[in-house]
């Protein structure tokens, strides 16, 4: 790994948007972990420990709320940033979030360059 090279977990079902998201981050210098449902996601979350983690919230196995929870149950997942990144409308979700700072970002709604501007910015890399 560069020495300037940060750590993403994508975890999302969709085959095709996993791709899209690694090879748009790879490009960017990161090194990219994909998981395509919430149990491998929170699996490799606890495993590599990324510096930033990418969440849809409706997937197989374990949807994104439940992985949420675990992840923050953890001393090192307290802290971890995390995007929720999905097409769930925020209303829906706003009361099991108002405890989270994490960011929520529709996928109908925003360019892939919005999504890797978020994660830099989250992550402190210059712009």
């Amino acid at each position: 790994m560069q020495k300037n090279e940060k750590t993403i977990l994508i975890i999302d079902d969709d085959t095709s948007l996993r791709w899209l998201l690694d090879k748009a981050f790879s490009r960017e210098n990161f090194r990219v972990f994909k998981a395509k449902n919430g149990q491998l996601g929170l699996e490799i979350a606890m495993k590599e420990r990324p510096d930033l983690i990418l969440l849809d919230i409706v997937m197989p196995k374990m949807d994104g709320l439940t992985v949420l929870s675990k992840i923050r149950s953890s001393e090192w997942g307290l802290n971890v940033p995390l995007i929720l990144w999905t097409n769930v409308d925020k209303k829906e979700i706003a009361q099991l979030l108002k405890y989270d700072d994490c960011v929520y970002m529709a996928k109908a709604k925003w360019a892939l360059e919005d999504l890797v501007k978020e994660v830099k910015i989250r992550l402190k890399i210059k712009v």
